[in-house]
């Protein structure tokens, strides 16, 4: 798998900012970036790239091509898009957009009228909330493509399921995106196990009858548990000094 980046002006330049090897230009119908991620289930997933200036943004935008053009393409040919709003920007003191040019910030004008701040952000609000896309900002080119490539790389790098950053262990009592197994609580509790640990040995035990009763051979059988903590955390469980 591979970034396709369209070759057209505007998108093309793209890839000379990312990792060797791990980019080629094509002709994208729509999107200036996109590859194939790993979905829920291992069903690939079509994700596309859409990167905007501000200018290119405020023009789309007023004349309707964006919502009227792009925002359809973009959704019918892919799974996830993604918009990368690229440039500096500010609210000013009346409320009008301004962009940072040369050094210093400035009004921002696109046709015959100021942009105002909120214009901007009803659009992207807009798009977040009723097209269901992600609008990300970056102020540079380069940073544009490490954000594309951080994507790219998160998509690819393991499974959709094996993405547990949102899954916290909370002593405090507080909910968590979802109520984790009986097995994996009572693991994370046990000695050298942790959270992130916990969730193997939840996919290795069906029950905690089953993980309690297990010996240290058992438990040698999870990714990344040694002699060492295999034997730590049986004493644990029979309430042995060696815990």
């Amino acid at each position: 798998m591979m970034i396709l980046v369209d070759k057209r002006v505007g998108s093309g330049d793209l890839i000379n900012h990312f990792p060797n090897k791990s980019a080629s230009l094509t002709t994208l119908e729509f999107g200036d970036c996109a590859f194939l991620g790993n979905g829920p289930g291992g069903a690939p997933v079509r994700v596309g790239i859409e990167v905007k200036a501000l200018g290119d943004a405020a023009a789309s935008i007023r004349s309707g091509r964006f919502a009227g053009h792009q925002l359809p393409g973009l959704v019918a040919s892919y799974d996830k898009v993604y918009v990368i709003l690229e440039g500096m920007y500010r609210p000013g003191s009346e409320g009008e957009l301004e962009t940072y040019r040369r050094g210093q910030w400035v009004t921002g004008e696109w046709g015959q009228t100021a942009w105002m701040y909120n214009e901007l952000d009803g659009w992207i609000n807009t798009i977040s909330i009723v097209a269901g896309v992600t609008v990300k900002r970056t102020m540079t080119r380069k940073e544009t493509a490490a954000v594309i490539y951080g994507l790219y790389h998160w998509w690819t790098s393991k499974s959709f399921e094996k993405h547990r950053s949102h899954v916290g262990f909370d002593e405090s009592g507080r909910t968590t995106l979802f109520k984790p197994s009986l097995v994996r609580r009572v693991a994370a509790e046990l000695p050298l196990i942790g959270w992130e640990r916990s969730s193997d040995v939840a996919d290795t035990f069906s029950s905690v009858l089953a993980m309690v009763l297990a010996d240290e051979k058992d438990w040698q059988k999870i990714k990344g548990i040694g002699k060492t903590i295999a034997r730590r955390v049986t004493a644990a469980i029979r309430g042995e000094k060696d815990a």
